[in-house]
């Protein structure tokens, strides 16, 4: 699955499209590393499910006593006792139980139950047994049977209601999210990966209705006696799977004209031109995954089809046999898709079908090894689609996006390990996150680059060779590196899945001798408690040479120090980590990193690889923000990038340092800041321009998007200029905006204009039925500086459905990233519209994230007037949101340690520019002087 909250690909104001949205300063994803097991959660296995036949019966209207948006369920469970039991354990949530027998297996007699008991918290319904003396012997086979009415609502879980627009109507449709806890809300079922068994769907349609969609191919007849103005479309039995995995579609859904009869990929009607290109990509991808993995698909099930769904909680789910997409997600036009977007599409295309194998065929026995379905997927995600797009730059965006993005989190107290116990439904929701994703991505790349290329892919195919079919626990990935490789391997990696963080590696020369240190690195600097040691492999580049030699010299056992005796001193300079493979960031004494600045300021600047270059920008962003290297020198290394080219460092820049300063910059700072943000990013500007060049490369397209969104909003006036032109060519004389700058035209047109440039696009939200397009609507809206207007866009998240609830985000990180002026707009509408807030969204989060970006003690003060004169009607939250005041003044204490000094210093650079200005200015007129007597 491809989480929401790692998701969107839109360009949000100025920041970076990317599948990481802004972390906050101390205010992080809140999942804890849990000390103890609570089994209550869990089901026993004292009796395992076989088999599952489930009828649903859904109506979209009222139909006699049946309302719309339930349905109708009926499910035989065939179970089987481990041992002597005296009742029956499973789950269901939101649904009415009208009937319920046990059936001896192969016997007619059919036995009532006298009374069962369901515990809401843990979503258990226990069934005593009465048959047989009140027992079921071991090894015993009985069918459990059960009626019941289920409720499709639109909160994207279990089996819920969609929609999409067809003539200015609504056409409703039903879809399903299971994972990781809500099949139990479609059928009561045994509603954890590691309890697998077959299952058999027969979906009651209305003959309205298209088609239904399934895992497998299935049958469609009619029994007007029964179903009377119905289809029944019967579905062929599946392999052995886990009960998340299942999924349905009943729709008006077509196929695309691409569809073979083992790959097809369904639309809405009016989206079907677009799904081309998600028929010719995904058909060649699991080819090529089909010859990596050595076992082919279609021995594990028939067919693989795909779908766009109008609202998706997740990016995008793995269910066997039919992936689910958001439409952003899937959906490609050539004239309107942006290039980055076309790179997602692809993306999450690969990262579903590599769940294939990873995830369906080979599952994680609970979720606390989601890392064993997510960690795989996100780190083929970039380097299986690289099988195809061979020159986009791939491998080097994994490294940004995943491997130095979930440094982030795992430099905070917010941090866990890769396994890590999850108990409640809220644990296995929080579970899905940048440590199950991209910091077990990179992990697994260190052991591919550890190992070699081909045994990694050897350790694969027998990992999932040796347990098709089965639910996994680490060790089994670890048994699969020890047969392939050695156990010493296994342990190396096996010590990165059960530690949380990652430490700062000190370097030093004396002579000869390489001097290592290790601490684990926070990001509040390295005066810690904190005393993990890791198993580190050392790779080490010197004086321009060694940047494509990736092989580890030699590794680091978990040891405070470490000396290491070099063939030769390097002339110059070294740097370790050779292409960012290892897990760790370096810091250099001043004078190895005095002359890496002069290398990276020099004709030299590209000998040194773009990844070690990126490398160094993150680094030393987050060094200095934790206090270990000052923000000057700091700085000084990284305006290198005045003479960068390549997108991959900027990205860095962008993502891992310039973001999180923008976010802390005072209104009294602004200034100084912008001039900063325009002197650094100059250059590339005039390298890039504003429109295409014909020698683009496909990072060049993107890098030119986020160049645009940083200067454009930071007062760059050929950028602004350009942004309003293409913005009033569009308005007018409604002259397409190119498909790559609509996000950075809407934002500024909007940002530097008035009302007439906000309803324009207002307008144009209220009737746009492109959900990207709608994503670039409603980000550029988010960039007003006018605070009615913005409240005019808040007011459409909780007075009307204009915005899917999916989309709601979309707008929050809008309105907060837009403008400096958006903390307070959103503030002032939150607090002056809680109760609806609250209604509308579910909680005020929000609310929180907002005071975490507060930069004055006066929004603190405000903020804490409102907890108190609103203490009462806040009841339960009052706690929580009192916790916000914490963070905000450790935000506050961060700025006046670290913050004023990077300000300070940004204005010593600004004198010293200007020194040098009028320095060269009186020389030419100096000169011109003498020309001219």
């Amino acid at each position: 699955m491809i989480p929401r909250g790692i998701l969107v690909l839109a360009f949000i104001a100025f920041v970076h499209a990317s599948p990481i949205e802004n972390k906050q300063l101390q205010q992080e994803e809140k999942i804890s590393a849990f000390a103890v097991e609570d089994l209550n959660y869990r089901l026993n296995e004292d009796v395992l499910p076989i088999h599952y036949k489930i009828t649903l019966e859904p109506f979209f209207e009222d139909e006699g006593q049946n309302r719309a948006f339930t349905f109708k369920g009926h499910v035989d469970i065939t179970l089987q006792a481990q041992k002597e039991v005296t009742e029956i354990v499973l789950h269901m949530n939101d649904l009415d139980v009208h009937s319920y027998q046990l059936n001896p297996y192969e016997m007619s007699q059919v036995i009532p139950f006298n009374k069962s008991y369901y515990n809401e918290q843990y979503d258990k319904w226990t069934i005593p047994v009465p048959l047989f003396e009140g027992k079921l012997a071991a090894n015993q086979t009985v069918i459990l049977s059960i009626d019941y009415t289920g409720y499709m609502r639109d909160d994207m879980r279990g089996f819920y209601r969609s929609y999409y627009m067809e003539n200015g109507k609504k056409v409703w449709m039903g879809t399903t999210q299971f994972q990781p806890v809500h099949a139990r809300r479609a059928f009561p079922c045994f509603d954890e990966p590691g309890f697998k068994s077959t299952f058999e769907v027969i979906m009651i349609r209305p003959k309205n209705l298209a088609l239904t969609i399934g895992n497998t191919r299935s049958t469609t007849t009619t029994d007007e006696t029964k179903y009377p103005g119905k289809f029944i479309d019967t579905f062929r039995k599946t392999p052995q799977m886990s009960t998340y995995l299942i999924a349905f579609i009943v729709s008006n859904y077509v196929g695309s004209l691409k569809n073979t009869d083992d790959f097809g990929v369904y639309a809405r009607p009016e989206a079907k031109p677009h799904t081309e290109y998600a028929v010719e990509f995904g058909i060649q991808m699991l080819d090529e995954f089909n010859r990596y993995f050595g076992i082919n698909y279609t021995e594990s099930i028939d067919k693989m089809d795909m779908a766009a769904i109008p609202d998706f909680s997740a990016g995008a789910m793995e269910n066997w046999g039919l992936l689910t997409y958001r439409e952003t997600n899937i959906l490609y036009d050539s004239e309107t898709t942006p290039a980055l977007n076309q790179q997602r599409i692809a993306a999450v295309i690969t990262h579903e079908q590599l769940h294939q194998w990873f995830g369906d065929l080979v599952t994680c026995k609970w979720w606390s090894e989601t890392w064993l379905n997510e960690g795989f997927a996100r780190y083929f995600q970039f380097m299986g689609t690289a099988f195809l797009l061979k020159d986009w730059d791939l491998e080097e965006q994994f490294v940004v996006e995943n491997h130095q993005q979930s440094m982030q989190l795992d430099s905070t107290e917010a941090t866990h390990p890769m396994t890590n116990v999850v108990n409640t439904k809220a644990d296995a929701a929080a579970i899905f996150d940048n440590i199950s994703y991209n910091k077990a991505a990179s992990i697994l790349r260190m052991l591919s680059y550890y190992v070699g290329k081909d045994v990694f892919q050897q350790i694969l195919q027998r990992h999932l060779s040796d347990n098709q079919y089965k639910a996994v626990v680490p060790e089994h990935f670890f048994k699969a590196i020890a047969d392939v490789k050695d156990q010493a391997t296994a342990d190396f990696f096996k010590s990165w899945t059960i530690q949380s963080g990652f430490p700062v590696v000190n370097a030093s020369l004396d002579g000869n001798t390489l001097k290592l240190t290790q601490q684990r690195f926070m990001r509040n600097g390295i005066a810690n408690n904190k005393t993990e040691k890791y198993n580190l492999p050392i790779s080490i580049a010197m004086d321009n040479e060694g940047f494509n030699d990736t092989t580890y010299k030699f590794v680091i056992q978990g040891t405070d120090s470490y000396a290491y005796n070099l063939t030769s001193a390097p002339k110059s300079y070294y740097m370790l980590n050779v292409q960012q493979t290892a897990f760790y960031r370096v810091n250099y004494v001043d004078d190895n990193w005095n002359k890496i600045k002069e290398v990276l300021m020099g004709d030299d600047m590209k000998k040194i690889h773009v990844l070690n270059r990126a490398q160094v920008v993150d680094d030393l962003f987050n060094l200095a923000r934790g206090g270990v290297v000052s923000y000057s020198n700091a700085v000084d290394i990284i305006r290198y990038l005045k003479n960068e080219t390549h997108y991959i460092p900027w990205l860095s820049a962008i993502n891992n340092g310039l973001t999180f300063l923008s976010q802390r910059v005072k209104a009294e700072d602004a200034e100084i800041f912008a001039w900063f943000i325009n002197d650094l990013m100059e250059k590339i500007y005039k390298h890039l321009t504003f429109v295409y060049k014909a020698d683009d490369r496909r990072t060049d397209i993107y890098n030119r998007v986020n160049i645009l969104s940083w200067l454009c909003k930071y007062g760059h006036e050929d950028c602004i200029s350009e942004s309003k032109k293409a913005y009033e060519d569009y308005s007018i004389t409604y002259k397409k905006v190119p498909k790559d700058h609509r996000g950075v035209v809407y934002c500024n047109a909007i940002r530097y204009g008035g009302d007439e440039e906000f309803n324009f696009l207002f307008e144009k939200l209220l009737v746009e039925n492109v959900a990207a397009e709608q994503l670039n609507i409603m980000n550029g809206l988010a960039c007003s500086r006018n605070e009615t207007n913005i409240k005019r866009l808040l007011g459409r998240l909780i007075r009307t459905g204009d915005i899917r609830i999916q989309d709601r985000n979309t707008v929050i990180n809008g309105v907060l990233n837009g403008n400096p002026e958006g903390i307070d707009y959103m503030f002032n509408f939150i607090t002056n519209n809680y109760n609806d807030w609250r209604t509308a969204i579910g909680d005020l989060s929000a609310l929180t994230t907002t005071v975490g970006r507060f930069t004055s003690e006066e929004q603190l003060k405000k903020f804490e007037s409102f907890l108190e004169a609103e203490k009462e009607g806040l009841g339960s939250l009052h706690a929580s949101l009192t916790n916000a005041v914490n963070t905000a003044k450790a935000n506050l204490e961060w700025d006046d340690k670290y913050m004023k000094e990077f300000i300070n210093h940004l204005h010593e650079i600004s004198s010293a520019s200007i020194k040098v200005i009028s320095m060269i200015v009186s020389a030419l007129t100096l000169f011109t002087l003498y020309l001219f007597n």
